[in-house]
């Protein structure tokens, strides 16, 4: 009978335990230092994963290993989401939670990590702000799919080698726009900037204010924002421009930040599914279906630069948006002088919370 229980159950594989035999009565320094057999091993390691100046260490075993590499690479508050029959959570004796570590458990019943009960724990943990255990790290012992875990890993990389963002990495994965020139700290505090947008995905969509007939200007948007670490930006531009192929052009926009929720998008994708799903339309949509009843947007990440030559800085993943200031966008011209935007001046009252029924104040 064979048993698949673990990978130690038994001793070794022949060929191992005659190498041992072989090299038995050799004389090596100890604790895997300058020995030829670990440095050949070292050498091994380093051309399977093409890494030729990789620090390659030895453990004892599989918890030792998984200690130190989970320990490493999180940081106090930060935690590794793993199924509830990952090895960390069931034959490692508690070590990763004795080192002051977290681990996040999904709801998987197979021993497999699927993407959706993993980005359930995200979201969950990164919804409930700053005093939650925050997700950092996956724990996987073994992929089912190689080719399509290089998949995700090469659309994923845009890492440089010491772990910051790379500029022209990120320019090939997401559009980017890149802001030039002093940066407002409080609304009303207007700015001149150059703006140079990227799209990897519609080229045809770049454009670069350089060559408009005047700069742009960029403002803080919204009362609240202006406190925020990572501001909400209004942009007014002299000239038309298009960031959607098939949408209205316009000449204001918002770059919303949008981080008060885990995925960074909840304001902009609630508004992109009700003017997708609310069929009537209005007198401007009536001739032109391009005009939205709501603002439109999409991720897009923004870099600073404070002048032409300096180097540019990770500013956030924002979402490129129509600003409500873009009337021609919602169809307020000349043509259509009686169309009407209501905007709630109270997002925590009961009304825009459905809580209860709309008083007699709203008539």
């Amino acid at each position: 009978m064979r048993m698949f229980r673990n990978d130690y159950s038994e001793g070794a594989a022949p060929e191992v335990l005659q190498a041992l035999i072989d090299t038995n009565e050799e004389q090596c320094p100890g604790y895997t230092e300058g020995d030829i057999h670990c440095e050949c091993a070292r050498a091994l390691i380093r051309k399977a994963v093409g890494l030729p100046d990789a620090a390659v260490e030895f453990c004892v075993g599989g918890t030792s290993v998984n200690l130190i590499a989970v320990t490493g690479m999180l940081r106090d508050w930060e935690g590794v989401i793993a199924t509830p029959l990952a090895h960390i959570a069931t034959h490692e004796t508690g070590a990763v939670a004795a080192a002051g570590r977290t681990i996040l458990l999904t709801d998987d019943t197979d021993g497999f990590v699927s993407p959706d009960a993993a980005e359930r724990i995200w979201e969950r943990q990164c919804a409930g702000g700053r005093h939650m255990t925050k997700p950092a790290l996956i724990y996987i012992a073994d992929t089912t799919d190689v080719v399509r875990k290089m998949e995700l890993f090469n659309a994923n990389d845009i890492y440089d080698d010491y772990g910051a963002l790379a500029y022209e990495r990120v320019k090939t994965k997401i559009p980017v726009m890149t802001i030039i020139g002093a940066l407002p700290t409080a609304k009303g505090d207007k700015k001149p900037v150059r703006i140079i947008y990227e799209d990897p995905f519609e080229p045809t969509l770049n454009f670069d204010t350089a060559n408009d007939d005047g700069d742009c200007t960029i403002d803080v948007q919204g009362t609240s924002s202006q406190w925020y670490v990572r501001k909400n930006w209004k942009l007014k531009f002299k000239n038309e421009h298009t960031h959607v192929t098939g949408m209205l052009p316009a000449k204001v926009f918002c770059m919303k930040a949008d981080y008060a929720e885990a995925t960074g998008t909840h304001n902009t994708q609630n508004a992109n599914l009700i003017g997708t799903l609310y069929q009537t339309k209005t007198p401007p949509q009536e001739t032109d279906a391009r005009v939205r009843t709501t603002v439109y947007g999409f991720p897009c990440v923004i870099y600073h630069k404070e002048t032409e030559s300096s180097a540019p800085v990770f500013n956030g993943k924002y979402n490129f948006n129509y600003d409500k200031g873009a009337e021609n966008v919602y169809g307020f011209s000349a043509d259509y002088p009686n169309a009407e935007s209501w905007e709630f001046c109270n997002n925590t009252s009961d009304a825009c919370l459905f809580h209860g029924q709309i008083g007699t104040e709203w008539g």
